[in-house]
C-alpha cells in the first residue's frame, strides 16, 4: 500500500486500491487474487467518487448530483447502483463490507484507499486476461477433437 490517493475530477481516475482490492476504473474491473470482476460503468463511477473521501459519509443528494446530474429524485437508481456495487465487492471479498450506509443520511466507503501498486495492476490484468484467453481457446480445440472422432465413429460402425 502506498500514500493517500487523491482523486481530481478533472482528470484522468488512475488505478487505485481498497483494502486488498485493485481497481482499474478505465477498464471498468476490480482485481483481487488474480481474478478480474467486472462492474457496471455506474457502479464504477459510485465507487471512485465514494473513494475520493474513504471514511466518510457522502450525502446521498450529492452521489444523486454527481451520478445523474439531477436536482431531486434518483433514490431508487442511487439505492440500486449501491446494491450492485456492493454484490461485485462481496464476490470479489466475501468476507469483508466495504460499503456502510449511514441511515437517512448516505454512504461511506469503510476501507482506507491507496495508490495501486502498477506491478500488481498488469499481473492481475495480464493472468485474467491469459484466463479468457485459455477458457476461450477450449472451444475450438473441442470441435477439432470432435471433428476428428465423428469419422472414426463412422468407420468403426461400417466395420462391424
Amino acid at each position: 500500500m502506498g500514500m493517500p490517493f487523491d482523486f481530481k475530477r478533472d482528470v484522468q481516475r488512475d488505478n487505485f486500491q481498497i483494502g486488498n482490492i485493485i481497481v482499474v476504473p478505465t477498464r471498468d474491473i476490480i482485481l483481487k487474487n488474480r481474478h478480474e470482476y467486472v462492474l457496471e460503468p455506474l457502479a464504477m463511477d459510485l465507487l471512485c467518487i465514494l473513494a475520493e473521501q474513504p471514511g466518510e459519509v457522502m450525502m446521498r443528494e450529492e452521489l444523486i448530483n454527481r451520478l445523474w446530474d439531477l436536482d431531486n429524485g434518483g433514490d431508487e437508481n442511487l439505492t440500486r447502483a449501491v446494491s450492485v456495487l456492493r454484490k461485485a465487492l462481496k464476490q470479489a471479498s466475501t468476507d469483508e463490507n466495504y460499503i456502510e450506509t449511514i441511515p437517512k443520511r448516505g454512504y461511506r466507503l469503510t476501507h482506507p484507499v491507496s495508490e495501486a501498486d502498477i506491478n500488481d495492476v498488469h499481473n492481475g490484468t495480464d493472468f485474467a486476461i491469459d484466463q479468457w484467453r485459455q477458457k476461450g481457446s477450449l472451444l475450438p480445440t473441442a470441435l477439432i477433437i470432435l471433428l476428428i472422432s465423428i469419422p472414426v465413429v463412422i468407420v468403426t460402425a461400417m466395420g462391424n
